[in-house]
């Protein structure tokens, strides 16, 4: 048998020791959301559903949606060995302060083909 490991930071570490120690990261937490315009993410009917379903928990000033991505990459350039990467980010910015690389966090580190071939890949 064959078991893959992991490595996992914990969503509240995470959003705790990651996020909520960056001072610009909190000083504009919850600036851009614009519930009354319907091109945004906040005014669509998906986010008035899900406040809805959370009872409207969603538009609390005190919370914040987050999203995962997952990618992988090549953590050497002297060695073929690629790195599963599970990052979090916090929707309660606007779309700059969203795209910056440091304020995607990494949740999950999954090495690649750590013990060899387990299973002939």
């Amino acid at each position: 048998m064959c078991s893959q490991w992991f490595y996992y930071f914990g969503v509240g570490h995470v959003i705790g020791d990651g996020f909520f120690k960056q001072p610009d990261w909190v000083e504009k937490r919850g600036t851009s959301r614009t519930y009354h315009n319907p091109a945004t993410w906040w005014g669509s009917p998906d986010a008035r559903m899900m406040n809805e379903r959370t009872n409207g928990l969603l538009f609390k000033q005190e919370n914040s949606p987050y999203s995962l991505g997952f990618d992988f990459l090549q953590a050497f350039s002297f060695k073929d060995h690629s790195v599963g990467v599970v990052l979090l980010r916090c929707e309660d910015h606007d779309d700059e302060m969203r795209a910056k690389r440091g304020y995607h966090r990494p949740l999950m580190i999954l090495p690649g083909n750590v013990l060899g071939s387990c299973h002939g890949y």
